[in-house]
Formats: C-alpha cells, sequence, structure tokens
C-alpha cells in the first residue's frame, strides 16, 4: 500500500462535508429551540420564547459580536435559513395567540421581524454582509432584546397573577373552613 500524504487524503474526501462548526451547531440548536418554543401552550409561550431568545443573543450577538455576526460569520446555507424561518413563523403565530392583552404587540412584531432579517442576513454572502449599515444592524438586535424583554416581563406578570390566585385561594379556604366551624357550632 502506497503512502499517503495529507494533500492525498484531502483530495480523496475534498467533496466529503467537514464536521459540523461551531455556527453550524449554533444554527442546528436555535431551529431545535424555536420549534420546542411554537409547540408549547400559549400560556407558557413567553417564558420559552425569553429563554430562546436568549440564546439567539447570547450566542449570536455576545460571542460572535455584532461585527463578526456581519462580516466574518460563515454563511447559513439555505436549508438552514429555511428551517430556521419556518420554526420563527410557528413561534411567531404561537406568541401571537398567548401574548398579554396588555403589552405592546408591536414589540412583538419588530421583534420577530428582526430575528427574521438577521436569519437573512446570515444567509447572505460575507460580500453582501459587507455592504450593510452596522448601526441597521445593532438596530435589529435592539429590537430583539426589547422583544426578550418583552417576555420576560410577560412571564415575571404571569408569576405574580399566579401568587395572587394562591393568596386568593387561600383566603377563600379560609373562609369557608370558617362558615363550616359556625355552621357547625350553630
Amino acid at each position: 500500500m502506497p503512502d499517503l500524504t495529507p494533500a492525498d487524503w484531502d483530495e480523496m474526501f475534498k467533496d466529503e462535508p467537514g464536521p459540523p462548526t461551531a455556527w453550524d451547531e449554533y444554527f442546528q440548536e436555535l431551529i431545535r429551540e424555536f420549534a420546542w418554543t411554537a409547540r408549547q401552550p400559549p400560556m407558557d409561550i413567553p417564558w420559552h420564547l425569553d429563554m430562546t431568545v436568549s440564546i439567539f443573543c447570547r450566542k449570536g450577538r455576545d460571542t460572535i459580536g455584532v461585527r463578526q455576526a456581519i462580516e466574518g460569520a460563515d454563511v447559513l446555507d439555505r436549508d438552514a435559513a429555511t428551517d430556521l424561518m419556518h420554526e420563527l413563523v410557528r413561534t411567531y403565530v404561537g406568541a401571537s395567540l398567548g401574548y398579554p392583552k396588555d403589552f405592546n404587540r408591536e414589540i412583538l412584531m419588530y421583534g420577530f421581524n428582526a430575528l427574521q432579517a438577521l436569519v437573512l442576513i446570515w444567509a447572505e454572502t460575507p460580500a453582501k454582509r459587507a455592504e450593510r449599515d452596522r448601526r441597521d444592524i445593532c438596530d435589529l438586535w435592539t429590537y430583539v432584546r426589547m422583544l426578550q424583554n418583552e417576555m420576560w416581563t410577560a412571564d415575571l406578570k404571569r408569576e405574580i397573577a399566579g401568587r395572587e390566585d394562591d393568596r386568593r385561594k387561600e383566603r377563600n379556604d379560609a373562609v369557608v373552613t370558617d362558615l363550616k366551624r359556625m355552621a357547625g357550632a350553630a
């Protein structure tokens, strides 16, 4: 058997896909997270969406950085972009159903539009991305962060309402117990 050089190995396997990059793994995680969020009961979506958008922000902006996310990031392949966009739409529909009525629905709309725009930007070539104004990208990240904050606030309000319901039930139970005791003593 002849000795093969690294160049021979490279030539033999040039058409094979390489191991997944951190970027590929990041997007697969996002697709799974948005898919999971979209399948939650409407009342649970704010909590799940807060967590999912947190993953989006932490890895997409804080880890990669705004400049890297614009210019140097790998190009998101068409299938992954399509899958992620599909899950974003499904999650938006679920979030719209479960969105508290007392919140600003514009934040939901702008936040999801920003998420979709960032996915489309990641699917662009680096040359096309480099043409974009960085301030526009920063605005998109800000809308995403506003969405995350809104979902967090919705979840916190739900927690408060749950404790309020518990207190109301305890008071009602105490009144019923007192009435039973008084009725038995009479």
